[in-house]
């Protein structure tokens, strides 16, 4: 554990899905900017400070992700696809952070970064319509929501976009639709 070596990222994943945070916080600590691996290990720290309901250190080493990501060039395997993406996973969990934290303008802001054109786009949706939502902006939330039966999109659709949808009809009072949507979740 105390020692150096290539398998650093490795060791450290495995010692994370085994729920050692410990030891895979000291190899992914050791981990330095110039390794290929430096994005990947400030993700994962991020998840175990997450895991170990720390968010402001959670954030910061999901922000160190995205900083990094930013500036990575497409080298080896890594394709600029995989970059973005990844980044774009880490600029989703900062915005979560802000969602849990009740600041929902803020987690709108940060998961307006990602781009339309960037293939994970679908997957920020729901966070933005709960982030709506929760802003009382029930119009945008609902736009958000419904984007997901367009049949581009139809293969991101989740349960709890129906449940969202709902929950939204009924604010707006249109009880009949909210009624009708629960009928739908409860017979699929």
């Amino acid at each position: 554990v105390n020692k150096n070596g290539p398998l650093d990222f490795a060791v450290a994943l495995r010692r994370f899905f085994l729920n050692d945070f410990v030891t895979a916080k000291k190899k992914l600590g050791r981990i330095n900017k110039k390794n290929a691996m430096f994005v990947e290990s400030s993700y994962i720290l991020g998840l175990i400070y997450l895991t170990e309901n720390n968010p402001n250190r959670a954030e910061k080493y999901f922000k160190r992700c995205v900083r990094y990501a930013a500036t990575k060039k497409r080298a080896g395997i890594k394709t600029e696809q995989y970059i973005s993406t990844f980044k774009n996973r880490c600029v989703q969990q900062v915005a979560r952070i802000s969602f849990a934290q009740k600041n929902h303008k803020k987690a709108l802001k940060v998961l307006n970064y990602v781009k339309k054109i960037d293939y994970i786009w679908p997957r920020f949706l729901l966070d933005k319509a709960w982030s709506y939502y929760w802003n009382g902006d029930n119009e945008r939330a609902l736009g958000s929501v419904v984007t997901f039966q367009a049949p581009l999109l139809q293969r991101y659709m989740v349960p709890e976009a129906n449940y969202l949808r709902a929950l939204i009809y009924y604010e707006m009072c249109y009880f009949e639709k909210s009624e009708k949507i629960y009928k739908e979740f409860n017979r699929n």
